[in-house]
Parts: C-alpha cells; sequence; structure tokens
C-alpha cells in the first residue's frame, strides 16, 4: 500500500510529481494496480466513465448527469474527478499508455474549464467569501502537479495564473482569513501549501507562496493555535464541515514532507501533531454504533447529519500509517467497522487507494481505554465497552475555539450527551430537531419551520440559545442570555479520572462561557457508574440573586422521572432522576412542537424580591440522575442518600445486582469534611468525591450503616483518596470492605 512506504524528500528539483507522490508510494500504487486490486479496479473504472464524458464550465450544469463532470456546489462537482483522472494518469502511464493518456487529456479540459479568466465562463473565487477555495484552489494544485508532464507551458500558465487568483482572493476578502480555525480557512490552508509546491519553478510567485506559508500561515498562525486549542483531534464547528476541513488541515503536512523533505508533524516548534491525533479522536468520539461522529456543532438539515464518513476514517488511517503512529494498527481495524456500518459499497475511489491497504496489519481496538480527554478542546467521551450496543457519553468543558465570527461552534459548554447503540437518549437538540428534514423533507414547510426556529433561538433578537443541556440564569431585564462565543474563558476540564468501574469528570469556570451579567459561577461534575448511570452534581449562582434559573436537558423521548423496573418495556429511552432541587417538578417542553425533541426544566426556587439575598440563597446545588440502561430490569432506582451523620450530599441507585453511592461534600462547601454516615445496601459501589488529595479515610460497615472517618480515625478499613480527592471501595454482604484502586 502507498501510505505504508515511507515518503522520501525530493525536494523542489523541477521535477514532478511532488506532492504526496514520492517515488516509493507511486512504485507501492502501481504494484497494486498491476495486482488488480480491488481499490485500483474502483478507481479505473471511474476514471473510464469519465474519459467518455463531457466537462462543463462553472456556469453550465452544475450536475451533468453519470460520467459527465460539472462544477456542483462552488466546484465540489470538480474537485473528485479531477483528483481522480489524475490519480488514474501517474498510476497507469507504465501500465497502460493509451488509457492513461485519456485520463490526462480529460483531466486537463477539466482544468481549462476551471480555469477561465474573464467573460461567462470565468469563475468568481470572490463569491460566498471565496468559499470555493477548498475545490477549487485544491484540486487545481493536486491536478497540476500529477499532470505537469503533460500540459503544454500555456496550460501550465493558465493553470498556476488561476491559482494565484484564488489565493489572493482569500487573503483579501476570505471569510476567517485572520483566525485559523474554521471551514474556509482550512481551504485557505490547504490551496496556499499545495499550490505554492506544485507551482514553484514555474510560477514566479511559487517559492514567495510557500516561504509565506511557512513562515506566516503555519507557523505563526496554525501550529501554535492548534497545539493549544486542538491537541487531542476534533473539529469545534461539528463534522457535517469537519470531515472535509480536518482533511485540509492535514494534507500540507504530507506534501511538504514529499515536495521538501520538511516534516510538519514532528520538527515544528511547536510540532503540529494535529493530523495525526485525529484518529484517537476519531476512536473515541464516534458513537458504539460507528456510524455517527459526536454530532455537536453545526449541523445542516441538508448534511447527511455527522454521519461518521468511511472517506475520513481511511485517510486517518493513511496519516497515522504514514508517520508510523502506534494507534494505526488498532485505527485500521477500526476504519474497517466504520465503512462496514456505513452501508457504503466504496470509499471514495482515490482516498481508497492512495491512503487505505486493505492488508495492512490489524491490531484490537477494544483493548483501548473507555475514556478520552481531547485535552486541546478539554471534551471527554466516555463508554461502558466498547461493543456496539454500548452506552456512550460526550462532554465539553473548554473555551470557545472555533473562529467567533463564524458561530459554528455552537454554545454548550458543561453540556452531556448520551447515546446507547446508534440511539440518542439524552441529545443535542440543534442537530436532532434537524435530522431527517434534509432532501424533499427540507422543502417542507414544517421542515423550513424547525431550521428556522433553531436559527432564531440561536442567533436572533432574542437569542436566548435554550436548546442545550447546561445551566441558565435569566435577570429579568434581559432578553438575550445563554452562552457566547468567550475565545478567552478559563472554562476547563478540572477533573478527570477512570477507575474502569467508574468515571468523574468535572468543568470549571463554566461561567466564563456566559453572556456577562447572567451567570456568576457554575461547576458541574459527572460521575458515570458503568455500565449505565450519570450523576450530575452541579453548583451554581447567577449573577442576579432573583434571576431566574434552571437546568435543561433534552431528551430523545418524554422523559420517564423514574426507573420503571417492573415494566416489560423491550427497549427504553432511559430515565430522568431531579434529587435536588427538592420537591421541584420539573417542566417539560416539546420543543418546537416538533415531537422530536423534549426539555426537562428543573427549576430552581427563586428568592422573595422583599428579602435581602444572602449567598447561601443565592447558590443552588443541583443533583440529577440519568439511567441509560437499555431495559426497565437493568435500570436502578435512584435516590437522595440518608445521611445518618455529618454534612454531606450524596446520591444512592440501586440496582437488581448492585447499588451504586456518590458521596460529596455539602451544599456550603466544595470539601467533604469530618465524619459522615449513612445508609446503603450491600453489595455496592461507594465513590467519594470531594476530599482532599491524598486524604485517608477509615470505613466500618454495621448492617446497612457505612461510617467513614478521615484522618484514619476510628479503625475499619483503609481507603485512599487520589490525587484528585477521590477515594472509592466496595461492600459486600457479609460486611467486607474493598478499596478500589
Amino acid at each position: 500500500m502507498a501510505a505504508s512506504a515511507s515518503a522520501g524528500a525530493s525536494g523542489i528539483d523541477g521535477g514532478h510529481p511532488r506532492i504526496f507522490l514520492s517515488p516509493d508510494v507511486l512504485e507501492g500504487l502501481r504494484t497494486r494496480a498491476r495486482g488488480n486490486a480491488s481499490t485500483w479496479t474502483a478507481l479505473r473504472s471511474r476514471c473510464d466513465e469519465y474519459a467518455g464524458g463531457r466537462v462543463e464550465y462553472p456556469d453550465g450544469a452544475d450536475y451533468p448527469g453519470r460520467g459527465s463532470i460539472g462544477e456542483g456546489y462552488q466546484g465540489q462537482g470538480y474537485f473528485g474527478p479531477l483528483v481522480e483522472l489524475s490519480l488514474c494518469y501517474q498510476i497507469g502511464r507504465t501500465l497502460d499508455a493509451g488509457a492513461a493518456s485519456g485520463y490526462a487529456r480529460k483531466g486537463i479540459e477539466v482544468l481549462q474549464k476551471m480555469t477561465e479568466k474573464e467573460g461567462s465562463h470565468a469563475p468568481r473565487p470572490e463569491h460566498d467569501s471565496v468559499y470555493g477555495i477548498r475545490f477549487y484552489g485544491v484540486g487545481m494544485a493536486i491536478a497540476y502537479d500529477w499532470l505537469h508532464s503533460v500540459m503544454s507551458p500555456s496550460e501550465r500558465q493558465k493553470v498556476y495564473e488561476a491559482i494565484d487568483r484564488w489565493i489572493d482572493a482569500y487573503e483579501k476578502e476570505g471569510f476567517g482569513r485572520d483566525h485559523p480555525q474554521g471551514n474556509y480557512f482550512a481551504g485557505y490552508y490547504a490551496a496556499k501549501a499545495l499550490g505554492a509546491l506544485a507551482t514553484e519553478g514555474d510560477n514566479s510567485r511559487g517559492a514567495g507562496h510557500w516561504r509565506e506559508f511557512l513562515t506566516k500561515v503555519h507557523k505563526g498562525m496554525v501550529a501554535p493555535f492548534y497545539a493549544s486549542h486542538l491537541a487531542g483531534g476534533g473539529w469545534p464547528e461539528g463534522w457535517g464541515y469537519g470531515t472535509l476541513a480536518a482533511l485540509n488541515m492535514a494534507w500540507p503536512a504530507w506534501a511538504a514532507r514529499t515536495a521538501k523533505g520538511i516534516d510538519l508533524i514532528r520538527e515544528g516548534k511547536p510540532d503540529y501533531t494535529y493530523p495525526i491525533d485525529q484518529a484517537k479522536y476519531l476512536l473515541h468520539f464516534a458513537w458504539p454504533s460507528r456510524k455517527t461522529l459526536d454530532d455537536r456543532g453545526t449541523i445542516h438539515a441538508n448534511g447527511g447529519g455527522s454521519a461518521f464518513d468511511p472517506m475520513l476514517a481511511y485517510a486517518t488511517w493513511g496519516f497515522a500509517n504514514l508517520w508510523s503512529d502506534p494507534i494505526a494498527p488498532a485505527f485500521h481495524a477500526y476504519a474497517r467497522e466504520v465503512k462496514e456500518a456505513s452501508g457504503a459499497s466504496q470509499v471514495e475511489p482515490w482516498v481508497a487507494m492512495l491512503l487505505w491497504d486493505e492488508s495492512a496489519p490489524d491490531a484490537p481496538f477494544d483493548t483501548s481505554p473507555r475514556s478520552y480527554v481531547a485535552k486541546g478542546s478539554q471534551a471527554v467521551a466516555m463508554r461502558s465497552s466498547w461493543g456496539k450496543d454500548a452506552v456512550w457519553a460526550s462532554f465539553t468543558a473548554g473555551p470557545y475555539v472555533n473562529n467567533p465570527d463564524s458561530g459554528e461552534m455552537l454554545f454548550d459548554q458543561g453540556a452531556l450527551s448520551i447515546v446507547r447503540g446508534d440511539r440518542p437518549l439524552m441529545v443535542y437538540a440543534p442537530t436532532h430537531l434537524v435530522r431527517g428534514l434534509g432532501g424533499k423533507n427540507r422543502e417542507t414547510s414544517e421542515g423550513t419551520r424547525i431550521e428556522n426556529q433553531v436559527y432564531a433561538t440561536l442567533f436572533g433578537e432574542k437569542a436566548e440559545r435554550g436548546l442545550f443541556n447546561v445551566y441558565y440564569a435569566k435577570p429579568g431585564h434581559v432578553t438575550k442570555y445563554g452562552q457566547i462565543a468567550n475565545t478567552s474563558a478559563k472554562t476547563a476540564v478540572g477533573r478527570f479520572e477512570d477507575r474502569d468501574a467508574f468515571v468523574v469528570v468535572r468543568g470549571d469556570k463554566l461561567e466564563e462561557a456566559y453572556r456577562p451579567g447572567t451567570v456568576a459561577s457554575w461547576t458541574r461534575q459527572i460521575t458515570f457508574f458503568r455500565p449505565a448511570l450519570f450523576v450530575i452534581d452541579d453548583r451554581t449562582e447567577p449573577a442576579d440573586p432573583h434571576a431566574a434559573s434552571w437546568l435543561a436537558f433534552h431528551l430523545a423521548r418524554p422523559p420517564v422521572f423514574r426507573a420503571r423496573q417492573g415494566s416489560e418495556e423491550a427497549d427504553s429511552a432511559g430515565a430522568l432522576f431531579p434529587l435536588l432541587p427538592q420537591g421541584v417538578k420539573p417542566t417539560v417542553v416539546d420543543v418546537f412542537g416538533a415531537g422530536k425533541v423534549w426539555r426537562a426544566e428543573i427549576r430552581a426556587p427563586q428568592s422573595h424580591p422583599s428579602r435581602p439575598s444572602r449567598e447561601r440563597e443565592r447558590r443552588q446545588r443541583w443533583l440529577t440522575a440519568f439511567d441509560a440502561s437499555a431495559s426497565p430490569p437493568q435500570a436502578t432506582a435512584v435516590s437522595l442518600l440518608g445521611i445518618t451523620e455529618g454534612k454531606a450530599r450524596g446520591v444512592l441507585a440501586r440496582g437488581r445486582s448492585a447499588s451504586y453511592v456518590l458521596l460529596a461534600g455539602p451544599d456550603e462547601s466544595n470539601r467533604l469534611e469530618g465524619a459522615v454516615a449513612y445508609s446503603a445496601p450491600a453489595p455496592a459501589l461507594h465513590v467519594l468525591s470531594d476530599g482532599p488529595p491524598g486524604a485517608s479515610y477509615a470505613v466500618t460497615v454495621h448492617g446497612t450503616t457505612v461510617r467513614i472517618v478521615p484522618d484514619g480515625g476510628g479503625g475499619g478499613t483503609t481507603v485512599r483518596a487520589s490525587a484528585q480527592g477521590i477515594a472509592a471501595f466496595r461492600t459486600s454482604g457479609d460486611g467486607k470492605i474493598e478499596p478500589v484502586p
């Protein structure tokens, strides 16, 4: 396979190809073609279709039918055929010169139709803030390099002048040109690098383009920003934009390696590890079914949701393999499962040929950790197992890292999403509301209404941004509330610990994600008791003591507020347990009356306006649990823990075979201090959060009473807290106590 060979440093010596197709890579591709590999057969078949079809100008038919080539959406229709024809030529020219010549002629025809400078046929680079550079600029650069030997000097000049026009247009008026994170910028990033590398030596501006790319664009903007904010992978705008954008942020690293012998990933200051970090991110942030990626960010109704495109999986494996990343064998096995789960008959032929090798070694991915922190974006993924029916959740607690002018990242720091298998339970509402509204459904008045209401809620004149699983505070005098694009927020994952049986994660300084004057403080801690129970511990304070404040949880079905343990329901959608504040009945809202998302609003009792507010009245403690079990017999019954001694708050979840206890600090403090006793059945798993780091506890059990004494006083079994202040132990029916390491 091509990508498995180490890419040599050919340098810019006048020779072509330079981009990706180093001599060893190209020889590997030809070897596979001589062996009639299925990836070559698929690619050649596609090229044969194009060779007999027609090519439209940009003002012609966008979608002229099978075998013919049109502009499509702002150049998307040109990109795939152009790269495929160019790759077919490079592979085939030593195998079947006649066929290869036909592929080259058709590729050059596409280039000529794309590069008209004036008149009605000429594309307009400035259209839509230079959106099309991702297809025109990148596609022309690759084809220029791969078809260089069969183009005349005048044909080459026409192409490199067109590449220059697209780069100039973006640098003058392109959207997001001053911020390195966004799908527009990603297209420019790839076009600038690949265009420079492809045309240097012919184009008098090529060398200058490369110097600007390397010093100003890559080292000056991209590498430091991605090292700080996207270490660990991901795409903040959502995977509707992310599939193409993530690839565009990776192509220059490979091209620099083959054309210049420069390793942007491991030899920069700072290193630019984003292209190879992506494998670990995709492994962990895909739903258990392998069909869908974490659906945060902007997903349009006609964009296919956040489906896990197997092309992205294949290409991501290719990059990991090129740089010999240790995850490559496990991700190879995983990418194959992504392809199978998608139901696609084939992946884009040029990607499958260039970056995939079916015969490459596999390793088990189900031995990977069951949780992951993307340190740059401060996002956490956790799951019960690597099975396709597992319970999976994602939690985000980072600053806004997308270009704030774009607003594609949306506004849900501190939010939790929960999925079982391929079924969303606690949902990301902006995506779930528009899911299924693509194609003809999007043209219906109902589809348009829902999309418009989502947009108005997020960006309209009132813009309460009330579609997320977060805390809300609304002072009486404001119309807009919710979170904003605060890029300077110190919001972060302040605590993370995976002890196999459970995961604890905490988001700190979440208030900094909000509009000023609405939220004074908010900390959210989530304890995930595997396999299916989540306990959510919120401590909040509104900026205005008389503000209405509430928690919102968006669900894929009308919420159930207790476990139906005696029910025979075959496929439970989960149960929500509002525990604190006590006695508060949640309000349930069918969001937009669409019958797709139901919001449970748990509202805090409000201070009376005539009473002076004291700190303890402003601060609010919330405890909420969600059981994601697949069937009612597996579910737990959740209640507040009965504290019989000391100051603490806790949750007790009773299951058929075992119970779970979460013990946390009291409302007045974040710290668990002094002796505490409570009643809990056995066997049970007990988790103590909020203790001092490294603290020692003496635990005794008498009947159903568990007593915990700090500093080892009072005898009993010694249990020690971690550096995060978390201690855990199990109790058995015969009174034994076993510390959990």
